[in-house]
């Protein structure tokens, strides 16, 4: 157990390395600029599509192939999986074809920036990237394959290499075909990735005979179980258009400026997210279904709650108070002028604040999936993201790129609370988190304060970074001591 835990904190550890190496190398070789929107814009389109498509039936994947095995058995299972992996393969290139016919129309409609030579560029990297919707599919249809196979580290470990590929492969072609090195270091990870996960595939006697049928009963099946998600997959995909639609009417740099601070919370993000399906849901899944009673449930959600708070905690604070040395560090001497650096460190700021209701709805949304509950959690998902996209149509004139993060705020905030409402009484545990959450917010404001200090007598922003790094690992040293020095007395 323990071996397990130090390897998927490793390659939890070398993911986020990965993501913030990739932010810096992006930001120092384009910046903010119209490369950028275009790249970011185009394959955010294409990424949208395929999730659109096949989200919801790669979700249930490893759910229905591991029943129909125990059903069927595994040979059984093999082929249906094998046979939803073709059809998802042929339909993404259908999905391909259609999109390059009907892209210039298509992108007329969502690229609404001022500049031709922009929707040129994005039209460029759009059909470039798709292709891409078939091998992505391949991989991620296969890498849930394999987990059910018990291979669960190879695709990570497949995923940190082929990253590091990507990022090797821009860096020595930038110079030379500028954006268009982010769609080759793109393709390079993606066709090393598929080609291992294909070879592992065929080593446990996946895919077959190519002309073995395509359709049956087993792809009916997935297709049918995963039929209820597409809504809130949908639903999560239109947000995300539109909130890069309304990005490119601000201006050229305005959708990477957004990108790079989303990035940022949606790598804190994840880590939440692996955390709660990896450990929490079997906990309270086993205190809900098992033999005890209410309180051992509300012990095991407020224990969750606790090690999400906590991680908040020694996150959110350095990243949110340093957010203006990290924007500096971020580009370093790329042509970024001082208002782009000012928009891209107020969202972070602004998008870090949004994470802890979205945190605490994915708490309180696998408490109800827990319950068994799921409908609820996807109702309320589903009600978030409408509102979130209603509060950007709204704030969009007033406030600029800053809506798309205060949007998700507002509309998280109250789909939280309707989730902890629909799991059970808990005023206990919302005393506790409202006590959490004032000493987040009074240690972020400190820490903002050290790192406005640090930044005026160094000048320079890395060491003023590191100084701010140094004494908030001092912090939460002595907070840990504090904590098992307090459980020994207990005792």
């Amino acid at each position: 157990m323990k071996r397990q835990f130090l390897l998927l904190a490793t390659l939890r550890g070398a993911k986020l390395g990965l993501a913030v190496m990739s932010l810096m190398l992006y930001g120092r070789l384009f910046g903010i600029g119209l490369q950028m929107d275009a790249w970011v814009f185009a394959s955010s389109v294409v990424a949208a599509a395929g999730m659109m498509a096949w989200g919801p039936v790669n979700e249930i994947a490893r759910s229905r192939f591991l029943q129909q095995a125990a059903r069927d058995g595994f040979p059984v299972a093999t082929q249906g999986a094998t046979r939803l992996l073709r059809v998802t393969g042929l339909g993404s290139a259908m999905l391909s074809l259609l999109l390059w016919l009907a892209g210039p129309r298509l992108l007329s409609i969502l690229y609404v920036g001022v500049q031709h030579r922009g929707e040129l560029l994005v039209l460029r990297v759009f059909a470039l990237m798709l292709p891409s919707l078939v091998l992505a599919q391949i991989l991620a249809l296969g890498s849930a394959y394999l987990n059910c196979c018990a291979i669960i580290y190879a695709p990570e470990w497949i995923g940190v290499g082929a990253a590091l590929v990507s990022l090797a492969s821009v860096y020595s072609l930038a110079s030379s075909i500028g954006i268009y090195s982010l769609v080759v270091g793109y393709y390079m990870g993606l066709l090393l990735s598929v080609g291992c996960v294909l070879f592992l595939l065929l080593r446990r006697r996946f895919l077959g005979a190519p002309w073995r049928p395509l359709a049956g009963a087993a792809v009916s099946d997935y297709l049918k179980f995963s039929a209820p998600l597409y809504m809130s997959y949908g639903a999560g995909q239109a947000n995300g258009l539109l909130e890069k639609t309304l990005s490119s009417s601000l201006g050229i740099g305005v959708v990477a400026s957004v990108n790079y601070a989303a990035q940022i919370k949606n790598a804190l993000q994840s880590v939440v997210t692996s955390v709660l399906f990896s450990i929490a849901v079997p906990r309270l899944t086993q205190a809900a279904t098992g033999d005890a009673d209410k309180i051992s449930f509300a012990v095991a959600w407020r224990d969750v709650q606790r090690v999400v708070v906590l991680f908040l905690l020694a996150a959110l604070p350095p990243v949110w108070g340093g957010a203006n040395l990290i924007v500096v560090v971020l580009f370093g001497k790329a042509r970024v002028n001082a208002d782009q650096l000012d928009l891209v460190g107020s969202l972070i700021r602004f998008y870090l604040i949004a994470l802890v209701p979205v945190a605490l709805s994915l708490v309180h949304g696998v408490a109800l999936l827990a319950q068994q509950k799921s409908r609820s959690y996807a109702v309320w998902n589903v009600v978030a993201l409408l509102l979130s996209s209603a509060f950007s149509l709204v704030f969009v004139s007033k406030l600029g790129a800053r809506a798309f993060p205060l949007a998700l705020l507002l509309s998280y905030s109250l789909a939280a609370m309707a989730m902890a409402r629909a799991v059970g009484p808990s005023r206990h545990l919302w005393v506790e988190l409202l006590g959490w959450l004032g000493l987040l917010a009074l240690y972020s404001v400190l820490i903002r304060g050290l790192a406005s200090w640090a930044q005026s007598k160094i000048g320079l922003a890395l060491p003023a970074l590191m100084l701010v790094g140094a004494v908030h690992g001092a912090a939460l040293g002595a907070g840990l001591l504090w904590y098992r020095s307090r459980q020994r007395r207990a005792i």
